[in-house]
């Protein structure tokens, strides 16, 4: 990789972190607009829509983050993705162990329907929550697998059918990878 296309890559990677942090900060209001007291209806359910479609973005942003390194493994073009893989992670001092590699969860969100199809398939007693806020376990007595989109403000946790993400370690992943960027390549 040569000195261009590495500033194009590390420049790129920056843009997809601080759209991811921003992110968290449309998260963080929406959650605090929701606690908020005299909160009417129909801003609480802008407030729900707001904090998954936050969450969504942060997500998404952080997944662009992972592709570019550790790509998709695909016959097409390999050689040159594996070696700026390797580059980017020995330039930015990452890890495979740093959470940023996971897409596992942004994957469940952008293939909803066939989470929904693996569901009506498996659920025992066609129970089903989705875009919950507040306190795991808050709700008793259905299978961990109904619930489908669900955010615990307190330990800063998403949980798909019952599965719980740190949301909180992706962030402060996406913030240290943010700070190792080079301030003349910031926007």
């Amino acid at each position: 990789m040569d000195d261009f296309d590495q500033k194009v890559f590390l420049m790129e990677i920056e843009a997809q972190c601080t759209y991811a942090l921003h992110a968290i900060q449309n998260l963080n209001m929406a959650i605090g607009g929701i606690h908020a007291n005299g909160v009417d209806q129909q801003r609480m359910r802008y407030l729900l829509r707001e904090t998954f479609r936050s969450l969504h973005s942060f997500l998404s942003h952080t997944s662009n983050i992972s592709k570019m390194i550790w790509p998709i493994d695909s016959k097409k073009h390999r050689e040159i993705r594996n070696a700026r893989a390797a580059h980017l992670k020995t330039l930015l001092e990452i890890d495979d162990e740093n959470p940023i590699r996971s897409r596992e969860l942004r994957d469940h969100l952008e293939h909803y329907d066939e989470r929904l199809d693996h569901w009506a398939q498996t659920s025992t007693h066609k129970n089903i929550v989705a875009d919950n806020i507040g306190d795991w376990g808050a709700i008793q007595g259905l299978d961990s697998g109904d619930f489908m989109r669900w955010y615990d403000p307190a330990d800063k946790s998403f949980r798909f059918r019952g599965v719980r993400y740190d949301i909180n370690e992706l962030f402060l992943a996406v913030q240290a990878l943010h700070q190792k960027i080079p301030a003349d390549l910031k926007h």
